[in-house]
């Protein structure tokens, strides 16, 4: 039995993902606004996520297709830097502003969770929740960070 939090996720997990997976058959300010709800409630849930050491076998070979997006006018935005750079990188960094794109965003929360999702439906438990903590940690919480932001802009301002 997991634990009320890992459930929580799971659900949150399963709800991203249908709603990426159907993204493109919804009206374009129904996408934005449903996406910024699942994006900030998967990064939410992901924060109580526990920790859990994996199995010994890490070596899952998953495959599945990456789903298609499109965002329009809305795609690429300027994006953030580590607020942590120091003085020097910051100058470096501010001579030349990122594009990021709404894009990249999604779809790296959507590869990070899927992969996890498809791990707990063979019954790789611990895999999953060890690979959401880890990556959301280093990897896609940077991504639904930014998403989030990119997201609010779009629905409010």
């Amino acid at each position: 039995m997991e634990s009320t939090e890992v459930e929580v996720f799971l659900q949150a997990a399963k709800r991203y993902c249908h709603l990426m997976d159907s993204l493109n058959s919804l009206g374009e300010i129904e996408k934005f606004k449903q996406l910024h709800t699942a994006v900030t409630e998967l990064y939410t849930k992901a924060l109580y996520l526990p920790e859990t050491e994996p199995g010994k076998d890490d070596s899952f070979d998953i495959d599945f297709q990456l789903p298609q997006v499109d965002f329009g006018t809305h795609n690429v935005y300027w994006g953030g830097y580590d607020p942590y750079h120091s003085d020097e990188d910051l100058e470096e960094i501010m001579e030349e502003p990122l594009n990021e794109t709404l894009t990249d965003d999604v779809l790296d929360i959507y590869s990070d969770v899927k992969r996890g999702l498809i791990l707990y439906e063979q019954g790789n438990h611990a895999e999953a929740i060890a690979e959401w903590k880890y990556n959301f940690e280093i990897h896609w919480g940077t991504h639904a960070a930014s998403a989030i932001r990119a997201l609010h802009s779009v629905n409010y301002l």
